[in-house]
């Protein structure tokens, strides 16, 4: 449908209405990974319009939970805000604290391999 194999929640259009395919794509998919990780569902799905048309509307922001870490918000909204021109880059976010967070805390090992370390 937009010339990739992503679902449709994890591209944005452009302000214009087209779709381009750039580096900036790639940053709107990562929040939308990271928040359905994170909230066990997609961006934008308890809106009560079509959660493509809440994607579209500047007005509609990502639903947090109260008490969410405030490091992973603030990476969450850094990847999508919809001017492609003002969305953060990849080097910010990997400069960004919650990556430094998660990473420090050993996110990516299994629970196996915790207990194998021990």
């Amino acid at each position: 449908m937009f010339g990739s194999n992503r679902p449709p929640e994890q591209i944005v259009p452009r302000s214009d209405g087209t779709y381009k395919l750039t580096k900036k794509v790639d940053v709107w998919g990562l929040g939308s990974v990271v928040y359905q990780m994170r909230y066990g569902k997609k961006p934008f799905a308890d809106c009560s319009e079509n959660p493509m048309i809440a994607v579209l509307d500047p007005n509609v922001r990502l639903q947090h939970e109260i008490g969410a870490d405030p490091a992973m918000t603030e990476f969450l909204e850094m990847c999508t805000v919809r001017d492609v021109q003002n969305r953060a880059t990849i080097d910010q976010l990997l400069a960004h604290r919650y990556l430094a967070q998660v990473c420090s805390q050993n996110f990516f090992q299994t629970k196996q391999t915790k207990q194998e370390a021990e």
